[in-house]
């Protein structure tokens, strides 16, 4: 649904090493790039959002290569370059950056510091090891998340691995409306394939799984974390490293909200980010 007053975004491409990489772009005013962290789902995860905040700034959306619409790479590529590289040539930067997690964020302010103007980040999970060793201990647990979702899938239940794949993003019919469920469901299902036959294959930093918490303090721009009422053990523990960690942090709760805040609760997610907004760009 189209905000009053605001075009819809023209679809585009922007080809980087012979490879379509989908975005759109609409509004006016301070640069604004919705960011998420999973092959399950694609650009429309922005849809309320995009919209809304496009009223006050301009806002980006993509979907990185191998999701979505954009073409999946047969050689390995830096996520972050593909976003540095499009934002200078839509002239965005600097940007705020709005990410359904923290993973991209970390990695492309830790790779362009200065083309960041200021920092959301929602439901952040990040897993931070003091050596290479404890991470691989750790492995096998995060294996075993998916280890359900891949059994139904190799039974041809597709249905139940969506279901699954949604409770896990505490995406049920409990926690949204009947129609948003139905969406979601939708855009999972989209994707589900990916599960079986992953098409990133974006370059591997192994430094990362042992000096995030580290970059963490060299963050130095004003930043908003938002965390549901209802998180998450690992958001919880993410959250807590991030507040002891980046010197301009604040930390908000969404009331009724679990993971997905800005599907749960719209509006009071818009509330606060654009309150944060506000101020941050003065």
């Amino acid at each position: 649904m189209e905000e009053k007053g605001i075009d819809a975004p023209t679809p585009s491409f922007i080809t980087l090493d012979d490879t379509k990489i989908y975005y759109e772009v609409v509004g006016k005013g301070q640069p604004i790039v919705f960011l998420y962290d999973s092959q399950l789902l694609d650009y429309r995860i922005w849809d309320g959002p995009f919209q809304h905040f496009a009223q006050s700034y301009q806002v980006l959306r993509f979907d990185p290569r191998g999701c979505g619409k954009s073409q999946a790479s047969a050689t390995a590529f830096s996520r972050s370059k593909d976003l540095f590289l499009l934002l200078q040539q839509l002239h965005m930067l600097p940007v705020t950056i709005i990410d359904l997690s923290a993973r991209p964020a970390l990695d492309f302010i830790h790779a362009y510091p200065d083309s960041v103007a200021s920092l959301v980040l929602i439901s952040p999970e990040v897993g931070m090891y003091k050596s290479f060793v404890e991470a691989m201990a750790k492995l096998p647990a995060l294996l075993n998340d998916v280890v359900p979702i891949v059994k139904e899938l190799k039974k041809g239940d597709i249905k139940r691995g969506c279901e699954l794949c949604l409770e896990k993003m505490v995406i049920t019919p409990s926690t949204v409306s009947p129609e948003v469920y139905q969406w979601m469901f939708d855009m999972v299902h989209a994707h589900i394939h990916l599960l079986m036959d992953p098409q990133e294959k974006g370059i591997k930093n192994p430094e990362k799984l042992t000096k995030q918490k580290q970059w963490l303090k060299d963050i130095r721009i004003p930043t908003l974390l938002l965390e549901g009422e209802f998180p998450t053990p690992t958001i919880q523990k993410t959250a807590s490293i991030f507040e002891q960690e980046i010197p301009q942090l604040q930390k908000r709760i969404v009331p009724n909200s679990h993971v997905m805040l800005h599907l749960e609760n719209p509006q009071g997610f818009a509330n606060v980010v654009l309150t944060f907004l506000a101020e941050a760009l003065l």
